[in-house]
Order: C-alpha cells, then structure tokens, then sequence
C-alpha cells in the first residue's frame, strides 16, 4: 500500500496553545505511519516548531498573508504559486489546514496540483463567513461539531462535502498526569477546599466574567470554595477580571494560574469544572475534565450541548447567565455523591464517544476517500 504524504496547515497567532493545536498534536501522534507520513507547514508564526519536531514530524516555515487584510491582497497570488512549488517539491497527496484563516490560498494551490484540500472548521461563524473566507473552494469541510456543520449548510455548502468528526482524546494520558495536590500547595489550596476551576485562554468569547459572578453567588452557601483559572492572559483582561472578583468577595480566593504547556495537573486539582464560553465550536478541555472524573457545568454552545449529557455527565446552563451557572454550581456543590456519579459518567461517555482512536479512524476514512477521488496532477 502507498504511504501518501499530507501537508498540514497550521497558523500560528500567538504562544500559546488552543484547541487546534492540541488536536493537530494528537493527531499527529496517533497518524498511522505505515499508510501516511505527515508534513507540518507553519503559515505564521514558529512557536510550536520544537513541539512538533519532538514528534518526529518534519516541519517547514512559510508565511501565508492573511486573506481578511486588503493590504495583502497583491502578495496573494505569489503566496499561491510559492505553496503549489512546496507542494510538488514535497509530493504531498493531500492538504490538512487546521484551521479556516489560510483555507482559500491553500484551496487554490491545492488545485493548481491537482489534489485535495481539506479544511477544518473548529468555531461557530454566521454563514456569510464561511463565503468570505471562500471555505466553498474546499473539498471538504470538517466540522468539529453538528451545529458548526448546520452553519455550513446554512452558508449554501453542499451537505455531501461537510463531515463532522468529533474531535478526541486519549483518556489514559489524561489519568496519568494527575498532581493536583502539588497544584493546590503551589496556589495556596488546602486539600479540604472546593475548588471550580476552567482552562481556556482569557479571552472575551470565553465568558470569564459570568463565571466569577457565579463562583462569587455560590460562595454564599459554600464558604470554603475557591476558583482556578488557567490560561494566557492575551487580551490584557487579567487584571479587570481580578478587580471584579475582588469586589465581588473572591480576594484570595480567585486564582489565576496563567498559561500552562500541560494542563492535566491543573484539572486534577479540581473538583468541579466550568466552561462559560458565550460560543464554543467543540470544547476539548471538556473531555479531559470529564476523563478526569470531574463533574462539569457548560454553557449551551453548539459543542458543549453535543459532548455534555445534560443531568448525567454535568449540567447545561444559558450563555451569558451568571445565575443560571450559580444555580447550577450551589446545586453540584450540595450533592457530593451526584457530582462523584456524573464524574464516572464523565469519564464513560470519553471512552466510549470521543477517544483519539475513533476520531482518527474517522478523519482516516475521509483521506481515503479523498485521495480516491484525486485530480489528474496537471503536467507542465
């Protein structure tokens, strides 16, 4: 069988580590190498470069000009032919971007050589985006979620050439990097205090601010209860939210751990975890809280409601609603023994619905296919 080469796309906007990259890290290292050898492109930025050449994974630099920004448009048709050029020097089969940002550059590449391209769409966007960043050019989409795909379809996008496959997780990594004790002693924790943690980088969309409101509300039952927050502070938001925990009577008990490379130990120094986004594409941090045996609260964004079993294996409250998340938290935070039930759930519905084998398994299937269909490379 021949071992087909595929180039994935990633773009780089800061230091840190989001959602794609995580799942492009664990893709890359479960990618049967027998049948495919992955090829890492860097379209800005070079910070994840040792991360993936630790995996063994050959890795070239090439920026791409951002297709949103008019001053670029002149540079857009020489960034094309440079990729097309990359391509054939490579002999990759296929394209992977990771996300939508360089989606119409490498689509017209991509046909130049007669292979496909595959985008994948990681967020919830009204459908005029989709058009905008000209997604359409693409062989296929995939949609890390049925709403993310419905938006798809939404934006006049051919339902046979929109796949939603789940992104996944190793449960048995997470469970094996558990020190959450040595966590709570670095901040100040005693092992005895609840503490509502989140990870997500401080951005507005992750909806921080209705989170402390709730932790601050649900504290007037729970006196011994404090909140971790883990993730870069890119915005500048840090210190506003820190004000409002404060005025809200959270000083000293409001924590924020800033960004972490591994945050496995964080979750394990948790008892109860919150997401707050006002949207969400997926939410893979919810699947390593609930592989770690925790609870859950969520907020009802397209992935959330599909990885969330609402009563089971957490709760689902309103975005925007900071008293439906205290109600929801002083609920959990009265019953033990259905939070240590939902955590068990938690942990099932991981192994069973959103393990890493199955997402590969599914992202496999859709290269074959792909590369069934491929294009005559035109000659010359």
């Amino acid at each position: 069988m021949a071992v087909h080469r595929i180039l994935y796309v990633h773009r780089s906007s800061s230091p840190t580590y989001g959602g794609a990259l995580v799942d492009l890290r664990n893709i890359l290292s479960r990618l049967d190498r027998r049948h495919c050898e992955a090829v890492v492109l860097l379209s800005r930025g070079n910070e994840p470069l040792s991360m993936f050449r630790t995996l063994g994974v050959e890795t070239t630099l090439l920026g791409l000009p951002a297709l949103r920004k008019g001053k670029s448009l002149p540079l857009l048709p020489w960034a094309v032919l440079r990729l097309q050029r990359l391509i054939r020097a490579k002999h990759i089969s296929l394209v992977h971007v990771n996300d939508v940002d360089d989606a119409a550059i490498v689509a017209v590449a991509c046909r130049l050589a007669g292979i496909p391209c595959v985008v994948h769409v990681r967020s919830e966007m009204a459908p005029n985006k989709f058009r905008k960043l000209r997604l359409q050019w693409a062989d296929r989409l995939i949609a890390v979620s049925r709403g993310v795909r419905d938006q798809a379809l939404l934006a006049g996008i051919a339902p046979e050439r929109v796949a939603t496959v789940y992104s996944g997780i190793d449960p048995e990594r997470v469970n094996a990097n558990g020190d959450g004790q040595r966590i709570r002693r670095e901040y100040g924790i005693a092992p005895e205090t609840i503490v509502v943690g989140s990870v997500a980088n401080i951005v507005p969309v992750k909806g921080y601010e209705f989170l402390i409101r709730a932790v601050a509300t649900a504290r007037q039952t729970t006196d011994d209860l404090a909140c971790l927050i883990v993730g870069a502070d890119e915005r500048g938001l840090q210190v506003s939210l820190q004000e409002l925990g404060d005025s809200l009577g959270l000083r000293g008990r409001l924590r924020f751990a800033g960004f972490q490379e591994t945050t496995l130990p964080y979750l394990d120094a948790m008892d109860l975890f919150m997401l707050s986004s006002i949207e969400e594409g997926f939410g893979l941090v919810l699947l390593e809280a609930m592989a770690g045996g925790k609870p859950v609260i969520a907020t009802a964004a397209s992935g959330p409601c599909e990885i969330v079993e609402d009563g089971r294996t957490g709760l689902l409250v309103p975005p925007r609603d900071p008293d439906a998340m205290a109600k929801a938290l002083v609920d959990l935070l009265r019953d033990p023994k259905r939070r240590v039930q939902m955590g068990r759930a938690g942990r099932e519905r991981v192994r069973t619905v959103f393990g890493l084998d199955s997402q590969m398994a599914n992202l496999t299937a859709l290269y074959d296919q792909l590369l069934r269909e491929r294009r005559p490379i035109p000659r010359g």
